[in-house]
């Protein structure tokens, strides 16, 4: 009896103290769980997370993350997260879901955090990430570099190749000027003298008018001479200015005017030596004005001729003019010269006037753009 009273005691004892455990457990604060990152996935792509990839770096073309989070708890109440990524989230965002997603990130370094919280626990610590977003090839300073060393030395390529071939052209003419004075010039000048002086010696014995064949011989030679120094001069690359033009075309006046009594003067001829002009431009300008020297010399009955030039930045203005007898234009059909002329002047981009006025004199004008100066 005795015993059955004290196991009835012990029993109550039991139920009385597990009743105030309940109650003690039920007046204690809960424990915040534990975070932990769990995953993170570039695409389709697990990253992994070990310590000693922390830092990790996520290439321009993955910039499409998922980051995965999970809470250990050991109750029962459900689960509430909140995160951020420094750089993109303003503050916490609170979720219910256990994983996150960015995408269409900027270059650059990032960290992100996530804390838990039971229905009656305050947040956890949070668990954290850092990564790198690595900017593409074309945007850092070592392809920078590269771009800036291929422009540089393909521009220093490029230069010194033109300049090569342009010093390649110039001693190319240089050696076909003295080719053409040194063989061709003086064979021709021999022809012309010899046919001279036999031309004189029949003159004074005529025999089956073989002094007429000579007289044409060194009529021929003697212009061949001419064109052939009028070529030596233009593939000469010393005499490329303004200035050199103009004073071939007063050596080349001179030589024909020699009994014509006619004064050649010139104007302006010194500011011209600076002004250089391109071969084909000086070639078309020289014959416009030689044939219109040649004009004058045979049709105008002049005193005088006068040449003169002028630069307008890149425009230049070349006139001559005479003080002969001039010409009604609206009488004298276009000759085959004139419209050589104007031709000329076409082919280098200018334009040929012809003013004259019977009594009056002539006046010829070249008005262009000249492309190097």
């Amino acid at each position: 009896m005795y015993q059955k009273l004290c196991g009835v005691i012990f029993f109550l004892l039991s139920l009385t103290d597990l009743y105030a455990q309940s109650i003690t457990s039920q007046n204690q604060p809960a424990t915040a769980p534990r975070t932990r990152i769990t995953q993170l996935r570039r695409f389709d792509q697990n990253v992994p997370l070990a310590p000693f990839a922390q830092n990790l770096t996520v290439r321009h073309y993955d910039n499409y993350l998922e980051i995965a989070f999970a809470a250990d708890s050991l109750r029962l109440e459900k689960l509430t997260f909140r995160y951020r990524l420094a750089g993109v989230d303003t503050g916490w965002v609170e979720t219910q879901q256990q994983f996150v997603q960015y995408k269409n990130l900027a270059d650059g370094k990032y960290g992100f955090e996530v804390q838990a919280s039971n229905d009656s626990s305050d947040w956890s610590a949070p668990a954290k990430i850092d990564f790198v977003l690595e900017p593409p090839f074309w945007e850092r300073l070592w392809f920078f570099l590269f771009l800036t060393l291929l422009t540089v030395g393909s521009a220093v390529y490029f230069i010194t190749f033109r300049v090569r071939q342009l010093l390649a052209i110039e001693r190319l003419r240089t050696r076909i000027a003295a080719d053409l004075h040194d063989n061709i010039g003086a064979g021709l000048t021999e022809i012309s003298i010899l046919s001279e002086i036999g031309a004189k010696q029949i003159s004074q014995q005529p025999q089956n008018g073989a002094a007429e064949h000579f007289d044409k011989i060194s009529h021929v030679s003697r212009a061949l001479v001419d064109r052939m120094n009028d070529i030596i001069w233009l593939v000469n690359p010393k005499r490329d200015s303004l200035y050199d033009l103009i004073q071939q075309l007063g050596s080349s006046f001179e030589e024909i005017s020699t009994c014509s009594g006619i004064v050649f003067r010139t104007h302006n001829l010194e500011i011209l030596r600076k002004v250089h002009l391109p071969m084909e431009y000086r070639q078309q300008l020289y014959y416009i004005f030689k044939e219109a020297l040649h004009n004058s010399l045979k049709h105008s009955a002049a005193k005088e001729v006068v040449l003169e030039a002028r630069m307008q930045g890149k425009r230049l203005a070349m006139r001559l003019k005479d003080d002969g007898k001039g010409f009604d234009q609206t009488q004298i059909p276009a000759r085959n010269g004139l419209k050589n002329m104007k031709s000329r002047a076409a082919i280098i981009g200018g334009a040929l006037a012809i003013h004259s006025t019977s009594g009056e004199g002539t006046v010829v004008e070249f008005n262009g753009k000249v492309s190097w100066v």
